[in-house]
């Protein structure tokens, strides 16, 4: 409708792991999508879940969660900002629980149109409990091994910069950067810095 378009959704959350545990319950999902006169564009996510279960089976993923992205170009560069913000419930421990939230800060720019792009990217997230937030790189976790405390903790930090080689679009592309990682876990703080060599494709 003119410069919105939105998206609402009910969905069950028995046996669905992407949205909660093995649980009874309902997730109710919102999206809206506004341009902006200038070519900008703010997008807006919101997820409710009421599930709730027993035992191993108490907490989904998070009782709810906000998103809030700002997509715009600068000087050639594509930026994207988005902030984060939810409740993961109780995990019954004190440690899993509670609030979280994040931001990510990602600028991209063509060195040769449609074959060579540049990405920078930092990302933050952290949470009001010691075991709140997870680390989505299962290199930090399998090199640190138990004192990264399984990749979670309350406060984490990366920084990303890369080039991907377009070999069809977005549908199939060589992707290679280096990403630095701190994560402040109940054993103390984890680094680590990764190098990665990609070739990713979907049709």
């Amino acid at each position: 409708m003119g410069n919105f378009s939105g998206t609402i959704g009910v969905f069950s959350t028995e046996k669905t792991p992407e949205l909660a545990s093995d649980t009874d319950g309902l997730a109710l999902y919102a999206n809206g999508t506004w341009k902006l006169e200038n070519g900008d564009s703010m997008i807006a996510d919101f997820l409710y879940n009421d599930a709730n279960g027993t035992g191993d089976n108490e907490v989904g993923l998070y009782d709810w969660a906000l998103g809030l992205a700002y997509l715009t170009e600068r000087n050639g560069w594509d930026v994207l900002l988005q902030g984060t913000l939810g409740d993961s419930g109780d995990d019954g421990t004190g440690e899993r629980g509670g609030n979280f939230w994040g931001f990510v800060a990602m600028a991209s720019r063509d060195l040769i149109v449609d074959k060579l792009e540049a990405v920078a990217r930092y990302s933050y997230q952290g949470s009001d409990e010691a075991q709140g937030i997870a680390t989505n790189s299962r290199y930090l976790r399998r090199n640190h091994g138990a004192d990264a405390g399984g990749g979670r903790g309350d406060e984490h930090h990366s920084l990303y910069a890369g080039l991907n080689y377009f070999i069809c679009g977005h549908n199939a592309k060589i992707m290679s950067g280096v990403e630095w990682e701190t994560l402040q876990t109940m054993n103390g703080d984890v680094d680590a810095l990764t190098l990665w060599l990609a070739f990713r494709t979907y049709f």
